[in-house]
């Protein structure tokens, strides 16, 4: 859960240095699957808050997000989008995610290495909304699937299977 005042745009960057991958020993990654449970609730009046799930690596500390949409969120009395909301995106490349500082909240054109040094992951909620109050965000069933690039041994084996079954088929047209 996180609870921040608003009024700025710099939230919280929430690491789980226990949920760590290390490309160089476990294998390049080719792409990621995420999807969470979010929640929002605020004392803040208005319309239009964010509702974004922004998953996050640090990687050589630097951060890096990746900002998923949900839907939208209308104050504290939304109907439209009551309780936990699944937000998800599959195929997330290294170019999807963008540097950026997390006690500034200023971003950068950075990217993450997917075949470099070890990759911790976690989220990042940014208040983003004007006013007074307290926006409250609750997370719930983060899940995170790294996609690895095929070993070249197996693309050859494939590429072997290929060719067998066209000298197969090659045989049978001559017969």
């Amino acid at each position: 859960m996180n609870s921040s005042p608003v009024g700025s745009t710099v939230g919280e960057t929430l690491i789980n240095n226990l949920f760590s991958y290390n490309p160089q020993t476990q294998g390049a990654i080719a792409s990621i699957d995420a999807s969470v449970d979010k929640n929002i609730f605020t004392t803040i009046t208005g319309t239009g808050f964010g509702n974004t799930f922004r998953l996050t690596i640090e990687q050589g500390g630097l951060f890096y997000q990746a900002a998923i949409p949900g839907l939208p969120f209308n104050g504290p009395n939304d109907a439209t989008n009551p309780g936990y909301a699944l937000i998800s995106a599959t195929s997330l490349l290294a170019a999807s995610f963008i540097s950026f500082d997390p006690t500034t909240g200023v971003s950068g054109s950075g990217n993450p290495n997917f075949a470099g040094t070890t990759l911790l992951f976690g989220l990042t909620q940014i208040s983003g909304t004007s006013g007074t109050g307290t926006l409250t965000t609750q997370y719930d069933n983060l899940n995170i699937v790294l996609n690895s690039v095929p070993e070249p041994t197996s693309l050859a084996l494939l590429g072997s299977a290929l060719a067998g079954l066209s000298l197969i088929r090659r045989r049978r047209r001559v017969a």
